[in-house]
């Protein structure tokens, strides 16, 4: 390294040293050289003998060397023949030629010492001093001092040197003047940049910078920070920015190309505004796919086959075209806020593309047909008839939307349908992007599943409006429309003037939108229910419970109470101190209760404990509906399913509701939260409170509401009231029963009151009532009930914690003598109950005499009589109706009958839903459910992804498998071993689409695991394949496609083989009928699939060559 840099060094001062050498001995020589215009082989010929070629420059370019007045008799003969020649100025010698040969020998010694270790010459290094044959040579290969000596002395072949250059290549002479510019043009040829670094008579520093500028702009990167001293980082203090310098050059005005309608006619630029009234585009509005607007794929055809009836000249209605391979790449959404704009493109080869915000969105070919297409389909009429088809076109909209295709008016051209698909009639608007959208709309009706499909492929289509304007005239006179044929087997779609062949769809991603889906179970709820709460919520609350008695303890201490005393009432509670210092130290607002115990306790004094007591236990009465013992009536269940039971008992869809309070928390927020999420009820919500002055606002409803104030001693003025709420009053019994009384005064007949109330207390809370003195109101359940018999209100519901709080749904039931009317519903045998229950609810409809028609159900689950009722009070005279259903299962119950004791009862309750499951009537009501409440344990399952490219959302799904197997005569196998296959990865990741799985099982909610291995219950042991759904639990799997696993194998092992060599075996043995002895080429021999196929090649003998790929 320390010799390379030595010689670095120094090599300027040497170099300069050999020509100094040199020149002295050539001195006694003087020559001119000459140039003509001859080749080189004619210039060996005519030159004297004392005159040599010296540079072969060109084809016709040729430098010579001699003796001075040689040179001159030899040019003047040369311009008498008016050959042109130029005299060269060498400084007085004759380079490359024999003339020169005194100076090689100093020349030589002087170069070895430069050169002490000369290097190979690279590739690039173009030799024009040896000949190429002689490239070969030691000598040649070497760049030392013999060749530089050789190229001294030698003829320059420039040349034949110049004919290795590229055609296009880059050349750069660095010379004193760029004189070989023109010889370098006309050998290399045009098409190669020419660069000079310096110029004779011009500022070389400026032309160099330039020359390095030029370079750039072909491509080229220069390293110019070679040319300037090594910058040091940071720069010192005051350094100019250089951004300052850099300024826009407005001195010269440059032509700015614009497309030209006439003169670049295979290129157009079209505008799309579905936003303005004005716009004919407008109409592609009612395109909607999956909520959004997307503009049609049949508009891209249309596009391109207006540009092309532009560069034919003709009108588009006269120019049959045939479109070929025609590919959708992605969907455009349009907006209304902002045109969208098209760029089509056709090569003159016929090749077309389009794009949009320079993304390409279409591709394919089209051509124009000289003649017609003849896509008539008068054979297909002939052997179809579309005079009755059994879908009109509210049915088939219908369906399609469903699907996902919210087809507007403009797009909904289909005006009938068979039920397969296979035929219809389209209307013809005039629109051609419409019609031919309507024409792949029967493809999709004829799908048997309902995914979103968008068209991706199109293989070919025909369209000749010529053809299509006579088949629309005469269809015209027979039918309403012009028919449409969908044959699925070879997916072609003919109607009028068009024929479209093959498409293709794939499944679009759904738009999930920016709500949160609602997910809800559908559960039967019993009317009457106690311990309503779930197990967590009565863990929180029984350690809430023991903590408030463990303090309440410390109080009893404190007044002074013995110990028995003391033991009688704890007994059963005895929290650890950690317990308790934890919930005193975290405590939120609704332990009120805690709170209270808490702050008697830290400053409770020996003096007068009682009076003490008693005003933490007014502060605890005015606050105890914020506590957590008064709040477990207010979750979900059960406050949501009573007020189901409200809505679904109504008379009408508006409702009046008077809520009765005298607490600082009211329930119509709630309530209100509840009605507000059915948009079709209104309600008028009116709050009359006892102290409104304690009223927060935030505690009270968001919409319309009516706060008036309540004296609980006076009779209220509401009238006409559907359901009356009451929460905890604080009263007693007989100012409770009061107000139950006028509060019955305002329903109106069948009405409802809810009421909330606390039936008992909590040892903490009987405590501080003794210590203070203090009664704490409660009404038991049995009070309450007694006041309600009294009353004549019937218990619709009724609901307990069984620790603290009690629910009821009351109604007024007025005495009314109903005719009822008793119809069986038998789920197969339509026949014996339809036609009565139409003619029953038609009289009952327009009777003016009170009836009920009881529709029964008994001891079946699959009769329907739930759904049928729902729908059924919806029609005229639904009011009239009431479902009882015997859950199958239930206990044996008595036929139905209403003079039956058993049912007189729900009778007199006049319930719309009456169902009887496991020993208690109620009805089934959907309940919001959590993640956590869709966790269930069970023995078949299978791991699905629930967001294609997320591996985070990989999830057990409860499999089907627990109540059928499909197909019937398939095998439930316990699952061993499972394995990950390549096509399972890229499916979970997102980088396969589901739609490239052979079949329908895109349309799947679950498409991973292909093969597994099992242990049968007869100790068999076995693998096999399944379409999907193998990563599981259990799979019931084909017998046709399951193997026995050899003795030596593990099931682990055995589980890895179905994937792999099945795919071999069917490619090389199935398909390929390989036979033995043969070569096979096996790619991706290193994968699964490889090592199966080179395994079974193997087996039969065969020669088997494979490549694979880099690690």
């Amino acid at each position: 390294m320390e010799a390379s840099k030595l010689d670095k060094k120094h090599m300027p001062q040497r170099a300069t040293s050999a020509v100094w050498y040199d020149r002295p001995q050539a001195n006694s020589y003087t020559y001119f050289e000459g140039e003509r215009s001859i080749t080189w082989s004619e210039a060996n010929k005519c030159c004297p003998k004392d005159i040599f070629p010296a540079c072969h420059n060109a084809e016709d370019s040729v430098t010579v060397s001699g003796p001075k007045d040689s040179l001159k008799v030899f040019v003047d003969a040369l311009k008498a023949e008016n050959i042109f020649v130029r005299e060269v100025d060498s400084c007085g010698y004759a380079f490359h030629s024999q003339y020169i040969l005194p100076a090689v020998g100093n020349f030589q010694i002087d170069l070895e010492k430069v050169i002490p270790n000369p290097k190979p010459r690279i590739s690039r290094w173009i030799s024009s001093s040896y000949p190429e044959q002689e490239w070969d040579e030691p000598s040649a290969k070497l760049a030392g001092a013999s060749y530089f000596v050789k190229n001294l002395v030698s003829p320059v072949l420039f040349h034949e040197s110049l004919l290795h250059v590229p055609k296009d290549a880059i050349v750069i002479e660095i010379a004193p003047h760029h004189q070989l510019q023109a010889i370098l043009k006309r050998v290399i040829g045009p098409h190669a940049e020419y660069f000079g670094l310096m110029k004779r008579n011009e500022d070389n520093r400026v032309h160099l910078l330039s020359s390095l500028g030029r370079l750039y702009t072909t491509g080229l990167n220069p390293d110019i920070e070679k040319l300037y001293p090594q910058v040091q980082f940071p720069v010192p203090k005051g350094t100019p920015m250089i951004s300052p310098l850099i300024k826009w050059d407005h001195s010269e005005s440059w032509r700015v190309a614009k497309w030209d309608k006439n003169t670049n006619r295979s290129q157009m630029i079209t505008e799309v505004n579905v936003g303005s009234d004005e716009s004919p585009d407008k109409c592609i509005l009612d395109h909607r796919v999956d909520g959004r607007c997307l503009y049609p794929a049949t508009g891209y055809l249309v596009l391109v086959w207006k540009v092309l009836a532009e560069i034919k000249g003709k009108d588009v209605m006269s120019l049959p075209v045939t479109f070929e391979e025609v590919k959708i790449h992605r969907a455009t959404v349009l907006s209304k806020e902002a045109s969208t704009k098209f760029l089509v493109d056709i090569s003159n080869a016929g090749e077309f593309e389009i794009s949009e915000g320079g993304m390409t969105v279409c591709t394919g070919r089209v051509y124009s047909q000289e003649e017609s297409v003849k896509t008539d389909s008068s054979e297909l009429l002939e052997s179809n008839d579309l005079k009755s088809l059994p879908l009109n076109q509210n049915d088939i909209y219908k369906e399609l939307k469903l699907r996902g295709y919210d087809y507007g008016p403009a797009f909904q051209g289909l005006a009938g349908a068979d039920i397969e698909g296979n035929k219809g009639l389209l209307k013809w608007t005039g629109e051609w992007v419409v019609f031919l959208d309507t024409m792949l709309q029967i493809s999709i009706l004829g799908s048997p599943k309902r995914a979103l499909c968008l068209p991706t492929r199109i293989q070919n289509i025909k369209i000749d409006p010529v053809l299509h304007k006579t088949v629309m005239n005469s269809a015209r006179k027979e039918y309403n429309g012009l028919p449409v044929f969908y044959e699925k087997n070879t997916k072609r779609i003919i109607s009028g003037g068009v024929e479209l062949k093959h498409l293709k769809t794939s499944v679009a991603p759904r738009n999930q939108g920016k709500q949160i889906p609602l997910l809800e179970e559908y559960r039967f709820i019993p009317y009457n229910e106690t311990k309503i709460l779930s197990k967590s919520d009565e863990e929180i609350l029984g350690r809430y419970i023991h903590v408030c008695s463990s303090l309440a303890k410390t109080i009893l201490e404190l007044s002074g109470k013995n110990k028995d005393q003391i033991y009688n009432v704890m007994e059963r509670f005895k929290e650890a101190d950690e317990l308790i210092e934890s919930y005193l130290k975290s405590y939120t607002d609704n332990h009120v209760l805690l709170k209270s115990l808490s702050g008697i306790i830290n400053t409770a004094t020996s003096n007068d404990l009682t009076q003490h007591v008693k005003n933490y236990v007014n502060s605890y009465l005015s606050e105890r509906d914020k506590d957590l013992l008064s709040q477990t009536m207010l979750q979900e269940i059960p406050l949501r399913t009573v007020m189901d039971v409200v809505l679904e008992n109504a008379a009408s869809r508006r409702l009046k509701i008077l809520e009765i309070a005298d607490t600082s928390v009211p329930l119509s927020t709630k309530i209100s939260e509840f009605f507000r999420t059915l948009g079709a009820l209104k309600v008028n919500y009116l709050i009359a409170h006892s102290k409104s002055d304690i009223l927060e606002k935030s505690n009270l409803p968001s919409g319309n509401f009516e706060l008036s104030s309540w004296d609980p001693k006076s009779n209220l003025t509401f009238k006409d009231i559907d359901l009356c709420v009451m929460k905890f009053l604080n009263h007693p019994s007989k100012g409770h029963r009061q107000i139950l009384g006028n509060v019955l005064a305002t329903l109106k007949d069948n009405g409802f009151i809810l009421l909330l109330q606390r039936t008992c207390l909590v040892p903490a809370e009987i405590i501080l009532s003794a210590v203070g003195e203090t009664v704490l109101p409660i009404h038991t359940e049995s009070d309450l009930e007694k006041t309600f018999k009294d009353l004549k209100l019937q218990v619709i519901c009724k609901k307990s914690d069984s620790l603290a709080s009690t629910m009821y749904l009351l109604r007024k039931s007025p005495d009314i003598p109903y005719e009822d009317i008793v119809i069986p519903v038998i789920g197969d045998k339509y026949e014996k109950w339809v036609d009565e229950l139409s003619e029953k609810i038609t009289i009952a409809s327009m009777s003016s005499d009170p009836k009920r028609i009881w529709l029964v159900s008994e001891a079946s689950n699959n009769s329907g009589i739930i759904g049928l009722v729902n729908c059924l009070r919806q029609e005229p005279g639904g009011s009239s109706i009431r479902c009882v259903f015997t859950s199958k299962g239930a206990p044996k119950l008595p036929e139905f009958n209403l003079e039956n004791q058993f049912y007189q009862d729900i009778a007199q309750k006049d319930l719309t839903m009456n169902v009887f499951k496991g020993g208690s009537w109620g009805s089934f009501r959907h309940l919001t459910m959590s993640e956590d409440d869709g966790k269930v344990e069970t023995k078949h399952a299978y791991l699905n992804i629930l967001t294609r490219g997320d591996l985070s959302s990989l999830v057990w799904v409860d499999s089907q498998l627990k109540y059928f197997r499909e197909p019937a005569d398939s095998i439930l196998c316990q699952v061993y071993y499972a394995p990950l296959n390549f096509r399972d990865v890229m499916l979970a990741s997102g980088k396969l689409p589901a739609d490239a799985i052979p079949g329908d099982l895109a349309l799947q909610d679950c498409i991973l695991g292909l093969e597994f291995s099992d242990r049968l219950e007869n100790g068999q042991r076995v693998m096999g394949l399944v379409p999907a759904k193998g990563l599981a639990t259990t799979v019931a799997a084909d017998p046709n496609f399951m193997w026995d696993v050899p003795d030596d194998w593990s099931l682990e092992e055995a589980s890895t083989v179905p994937v792999a060599y099945s795919t071999a075996y069917y490619a090389l043995i199935m398909r390929g009928h390989l036979r033995k002895g043969e070569r096979v080429l096996i790619h991706s021999g290193s994968g699964g699939v490889g090592q199966a196929a080179i395994a079974i090649a193997l087996s039969l003998g065969c020669e088997v060559f494979t490549t694979v790929g880099k690690c």
